[in-house]
């Protein structure tokens, strides 16, 4: 097997902005640019060569020691670094991918951010006060999140083109992760369609060109609502519903997912199901579920 070449900090930076460059979309643009910064700043205090999978677990190392990042976010730096030795691999720099056989530890462990019950869910709805267009449309995008398992970077990629309302039916068009088309079309359920609806009488004048999710803040109003602020939304929202976290129990903007993935397990759907409904890649991520339905 031919040996990984030694490669200096600077033929790191110059093959990592080549990588982020060919991705698609902003939002991973920026997702890993900013893990990848991590590395390249290790890597250049350490002061060494990089030379193949023994750095990737010293790297590893000093996430989990060091950083003491929780073992989420270290599997969240891991991936960056090994889809850019996957790109080298492709561009001819490396031989095989060093990264590949180093564990993240993720998936020997459940999830981090738990569910919510449907007690709690209903709750969590009650505290919006959905008689204005912010309001409409948080309840709106939280359902899509609860119900339907879609996740942040899905909501905000929508357009108002994207809902398709024919009397009792409801369709909505999704861009899935990795995708670069909307291929996806889900079946809206009614309590989702009713939210989207009600939401949708406050932009009767927009086009269908425009976000479906529209920012309500005074500097960023009628832009693409962002990631981070979609998140800060249901933050407030758990917030005010008194949801928070503790040592025993994790409530994030992901808990919305995981709690639409978990009662999908509950109601019989099978592995395979999960994985192809809420675009899941392994049946090992898939299988997580099933510890916390």
């Amino acid at each position: 097997m031919a040996r990984t070449p030694k490669l200096s900090h600077r033929m790191l930076q110059q093959h990592t902005d080549t990588f982020i460059a060919s991705l698609g979309s902003e939002e991973t643009r920026g997702t890993y640019g900013r893990t990848l910064k991590q590395f390249l700043q290790w890597q250049r205090e350490e002061a060494k060569m990089f030379s193949g999978t023994e750095d990737v677990h010293r790297y590893r190392k000093y996430l989990d020691k060091k950083k003491k990042l929780s073992p989420a976010s270290v599997a969240t730096y891991l991936t960056a670094l090994r889809r850019l030795c996957d790109h080298m691999v492709r561009s001819g720099v490396l031989p095989s991918n060093p990264a590949s056989g180093v564990s993240c530890s993720q998936s020997t462990r459940a999830h981090t951010h738990d569910m919510l019950s449907a007690v709690e869910i209903e709750k969590l709805f009650s505290v919006i006060d959905s008689r204005d267009e912010r309001g409409s449309r948080d309840l709106a995008l939280m359902r899509l999140m609860v119900v339907c398992g879609l996740t942040p970077v899905e909501l905000i990629r929508a357009d108002i083109g994207d809902i398709t309302l024919n009397g009792r039916r409801g369709l909505f068009s999704v861009q899935r992760k990795g995708h670069k088309k909307k291929d996806t079309v889900i079946d809206l359920p009614t309590d989702v369609k009713r939210a989207i609806r009600e939401y949708l009488t406050f932009r009767s004048h927009a086009r269908k060109s425009e976000p479906l999710f529209e920012s309500s803040g005074n500097r960023t109003r009628g832009e693409r609502m962002t990631p981070r602020g979609l998140r800060s939304r249901i933050s407030f929202y758990l917030t005010r519903a008194g949801f928070v976290s503790t040592a025993k129990r994790t409530l994030s903007p992901v808990s919305l997912r995981h709690t639409a993935v978990a009662l999908s397990v509950q109601g019989g759907a099978t592995i395979e199901q999960v994985r192809q409904r809420f675009h899941i890649g392994t049946d090992t991520t898939a299988k997580l579920y099933l510890n916390t339905a």
